[in-house]
């Protein structure tokens, strides 16, 4: 009980910041943001289609990646969502969760690294920078399935800088969470290996001789066996596999196109717009609202901490010394060489960016602080830290998030509901009404049923829902709604009047969503 309590005692700082990093991703989790991103309603709707059948929408049992919309999901997160239906009851907030204390447990292992490489109060300011960012608060609060790469790598490196400082036996939970990464997001399969090359040319000195560092490489290799056989599958180099246990499957559409070196030029570009100048993508999703999505005063901050850190770094590596802070510099570099080959950059696609530069914000207010040997300094970040919290905070609470389905939605569904005879039609019109996915997660729509009646277009690599059941879809195109004998449409209230000039009786439902339909003859 004494050791207990010294250890309480000795920690009472680290245990403060986890209670604050818990509160500020746990507290209405199921309510804010309110409904659910189209992303995550997916991958929701998957993992209760394996929960109930055990299969997804595409009849695959257990899939090692989810065909999904046509091109594709990551696979690792909606299993998860599986074991916290069994535990916890299939609803949002479960679904949810795995993403929050993933998170809470990221600010953790970034304290132990942090810890271990510039001791404890360092490590305590930068788990306290981690755990009031806005970018890594808003991305705690939904499941979108990538978004969990950049918490299972961070634990990944944890365990791997204890193994290289302490045991070489904490490689092997080190390879383990490497290993997950691959199947958090598809872009890790390029900015793992690039990392670790990385880490080989800047920490070759720390790697131990032993057993482990075989057992590490071995479990690294088993665990990405199945999605390179996966690649073999889709470029055409083996068949598909299905099995009543597990499926590799081949997908309608494979999005190999999307990271060429054709666009880095364009890339470093947008990439500085976004992380340096914007600090967002001018999207509500993941971006910081009025703060900036690291806080905008870090930002001179975290240019001069790269350089600073990596001018330590050329000095030691002249005086034949290593420092496995370079494993930051790795896994910046090998973040940004990916993220400017990428096509799309959004502070989604670019996820695994996010920690360094979070990392590199805080290690430039450490040094200074370091150098002017001044406590006030630090003190002062850290003050000013939590003032800019409060600002983000504020902003947060009333955003309303225009890429999240709410009821909103499912109001206007009711509505037409009421309006259309027993089993009558109802469409929905416009690519931003409603996507299918959501109704599919809300509806808890049986996924056998789902899968043998869906109706898509020809979209290899973002198929859209045609036809379910007594739903149809129609996307903007208003000349459309002549081909299909429909009861009620549902539609967005800026296309009401031109529904009311087609000879339909418009009846707004709220402030977004109306429903129209034929008066009767």
């Amino acid at each position: 009980m004494k050791k207990l309590y010294n250890k309480i005692k000795d920690n009472w700082l680290l245990l403060v910041i986890l209670g604050l990093a818990s509160c500020l991703r746990l507290i209405e989790l199921s309510s804010h943001p309110e409904g659910t991103y189209t992303d995550e309603a997916y991958g929701a709707y998957i993992a209760y289609g394996l929960l109930t059948e055990g299969i997804d929408d595409r009849g695959c049992h257990f899939p090692i990646y989810f065909i999904a919309w046509g091109s594709g999901m990551n696979a690792l997160y909606p299993y998860l969502g599986v074991l916290f239906f069994k535990l916890f009851g299939v609803s949002l907030l479960a679904y949810r969760l795995p993403q929050a204390l993933f998170g809470i447990l990221s600010i953790f292992a970034f304290y132990i690294i942090v810890r271990e490489l510039l001791g404890k109060k360092a490590g305590l300011f930068f788990a306290f920078v981690l755990a009031v960012n806005p970018w890594h608060i808003m991305m705690c609060r939904f499941g979108l399935e990538s978004n969990l790469a950049p918490s299972i790598f961070l634990i990944g490196l944890m365990f791997l800088v204890l193994g290289l400082r302490r045991r070489s036996s904490w490689l092997i939970p080190a390879a383990l969470f490497f290993g997950l990464t691959l199947y958090c997001y598809a872009v890790t399969w390029l900015i793992l290996p690039i990392f670790f090359i990385f880490s080989l040319l800047l920490c070759r000195k720390w790697i131990p001789q032993s057993r482990n560092t075989l057992v590490f490489v071995i479990i690294l290799f088993l665990l990405a066996l199945p999605l390179l056989i996966f690649l073999a599958v889709n470029y055409d180099l083996l068949p598909e596999i299905r099995t009543s246990f597990i499926t590799i499957p081949k997908l309608t559409g494979f999005r190999s196109d999307e990271l060429s070196p054709a666009y880095i030029a364009s890339g470093v570009l947008d990439l500085l717009r976004i992380v340096v100048l914007d600090q967002g993508d001018g999207n509500d999703t993941l971006s910081g609202i009025s703060t900036g999505s690291y806080y905008y005063f870090t930002t001179p901050f975290m240019i001069f901490g790269i350089l600073y850190h990596i001018g330590t770094l050329i000095r030691n590596y002249r005086h034949g010394s290593s420092d496995l802070t370079s494993l930051f510099l790795a896994w910046l570099a090998s973040a940004a060489i990916v993220s400017t080959a990428n096509h799309y950059l959004t502070m989604i696609h670019i996820n695994m960016i996010h920690i360094p530069i979070i990392f590199y914000g805080a290690y430039g207010f450490y040094s200074l602080s370091q150098k002017m040997k001044s406590k006030f300094f630090l003190g002062s970040c850290t003050a000013f830290y939590a003032l800019s919290l409060a600002f983000f905070l504020s902003a947060y609470a009333k955003t309303e998030f225009s890429l999240f389905f709410g009821d909103k939605p499912y109001e206007a569904l009711l509505a037409a509901k009421d309006i259309a005879p027993e089993n009558g039609s109802i469409t929905f019109f416009g690519t931003t009404i409603y996507k299918y996915p959501n109704l599919l997660w809300r509806e808890k729509s049986d996924i056998n049923n789902y899968m043998q009646n869906a109706i898509y277009n020809d979209n290899p690599l973002f198929a859209e829902l045609l036809h379910y059941g007594n739903y149809h879809f129609i996307y903007d195109d208003i000349n459309l709604i002549n081909n299909i004998v429909t009861d009620v449409y549902i539609l967005r209230v800026s296309r009401m009047d031109e529904f009311r000039m087609l000879g339909f009786q418009v009846i707004q439902v709220n402030d977004s969503y109306a429903v129209a339909s034929l008066p009767a003859p």
